[in-house]
């Protein structure tokens, strides 16, 4: 079941997300430390305060987050989508980002965007095969970002 993110819980999944981050990008950025890659507690504590959390937890385990911002009165943003590698594949993304879109609706959104970085093509495709399309492309130190968008 999906839960609204608890304060006693920013801990594990403070945990959690820098793991999958480092699991999921590490690759990309081969030069890059652990620490560069990783999401300070003040970060995730920001991201408490100002967003909507959600946890997907299996046998008592964290195994998927996402989080929603509204950035206005129509549009809100996804952050922080990730599965756990082992349960991957398994449709609990796109049961995470399902269950964030039906949120969004409720609150009277009509869109939803989010970013990922270009190389992570399988990130692309995902988003785009349930319904986000690219909307805009944006060079950063690092590399780029894709900005997709999808109508509710």
């Amino acid at each position: 079941m999906i839960e609204c993110v608890k304060e006693e819980e920013l801990e594990e999944i403070h945990d959690f997300i820098n793991y999958c981050i480092w699991i999921t990008y590490h690759e990309y950025f081969p030069e890059a430390s652990r620490e560069d890659l990783s999401y300070s507690m003040d970060q995730l504590l920001q991201v408490y305060d100002q967003m909507q959390l959600f946890m997907l937890k299996n046998k008592g385990r964290i195994i998927g987050t996402i989080a929603l911002d509204r950035t206005s009165n129509t549009k809100g943003q996804l952050f922080l989508v990730y599965v756990h590698p082992d349960f991957q594949r398994k449709g609990i993304g796109s049961t995470l980002v399902s269950y964030v879109e039906n949120i969004a609706k409720e609150m009277g959104l009509k869109s939803i965007f989010l970013f990922t970085i270009e190389k992570a093509k399988w990130a692309i495709k995902f988003y785009e095969n349930l319904g986000y399309r690219i909307t805009h492309k944006k060079e950063q130190e690092w590399g780029i970002d894709v900005f997709l968008e999808k109508e509710l």
